[in-house]
């Protein structure tokens, strides 16, 4: 979670590909949006199959 990314506002809805992120980003109140961490998404994805 990085301390200056944006701030969490408006509806929040879970993460589907991370189920833990979702209490992070509420506890930080912080956002992390899919484009932003769109490299790490993929390697997990390829990591598992």
């Amino acid at each position: 979670m990085r301390p200056d990314g944006p701030a969490l506002v408006g509806r929040q809805t879970e993460p589907a590909w991370e189920p833990e992120l979702g209490a992070a980003m509420r506890s930080h109140g912080r956002a992390v949006h899919e484009e932003s961490v769109l490299p790490l998404i993929l390697d997990a994805l390829a990591a598992s199959q």
